[in-house]
């Protein structure tokens, strides 16, 4: 979701509908699990993924066709898709589980639009939320316990609150046991992946901020003391 909320906030800031398809529920086999997501734009372009292939496909037409011009008081659905081992599911799919998509038009209207801008730029300790409810609220949350108790947590679908959160923090902490020419690769690469990197090294000059600056932390000690 962080990757896709600069397109999201430059589509609605031209003042144009943006159409996002989450999956909130899934059992079995299925090719994304709950809290993926995907934008579809005005312009027919799409952002992110629910699972590729025929699940896909069938999304995106209802992002297009259906939800791009709801009217304000349809602007959210929900659909249920079967994937029978055998294929003789809704798409004809072999993965062998159900899944479950929400859909929800985005409006250019001031507040979305707000929440969007605050979230390009949101505290690492944020969680962008969107409730599922009948035009239910999107909204940035900032600083709560919850986000200090899930720090490292991954996007969940909070069933009961009918919220979907996705953490702006990083997803993991990256252990690196080596800071050398690998290692300072290994932490340009998974800093830009959102990973939070740790390098660990006994040379001083090779667990420095200085030979690595994208990493959070630098260890200097003796490996045999990990």
């Amino acid at each position: 979701m962080k990757k896709l909320i600069p397109d999201i906030s430059t589509a609605l800031g031209n003042g144009e509908r943006v159409v996002l398809a989450v999956v909130v529920g899934s059992s079995g086999s299925t090719p994304r699990k709950t809290s993926s997501v995907m934008a579809v734009f005005e312009n027919g372009s799409s952002a992110g993924s629910v699972g590729g292939g025929a699940i896909e496909y069938a999304v995106q037409k209802i992002c297009r066709e259906d939800m791009m011009n709801a009217p304000e008081n349809a602007l959210t659905k929900t659909e249920g898709y079967t994937l029978l081992p055998d294929g003789r599911g809704d798409l004809k799919m072999i993965c062998g589980g159900d899944v479950t998509i929400y859909f929800r038009t985005l409006l250019p209207v001031p507040e979305i639009i707000a929440e969007f801008e605050k979230a390009e730029n949101a505290p690492r300790d944020s969680w962008f939320c969107i409730e599922t409810d009948e035009n239910g609220a999107i909204f940035l949350s900032e600083n709560s316990d919850e986000c200090k108790a899930k720090r490292l947590a991954k996007p969940y679908y909070d069933a009961e609150a009918k919220c979907l959160k996705y953490p702006m923090n990083p997803y993991g902490v990256v252990y690196i046991c080596g800071g050398g020419h690998v290692g300072r690769a290994l932490v340009k690469t998974l800093s830009q992946l959102s990973f939070e990197c740790v390098v660990y090294d006994d040379r001083e000059e090779y667990a420095s901020h200085e030979m690595h600056p994208a990493a959070v932390r630098t260890i200097c000690d003796k490996y045999t003391a990990i």
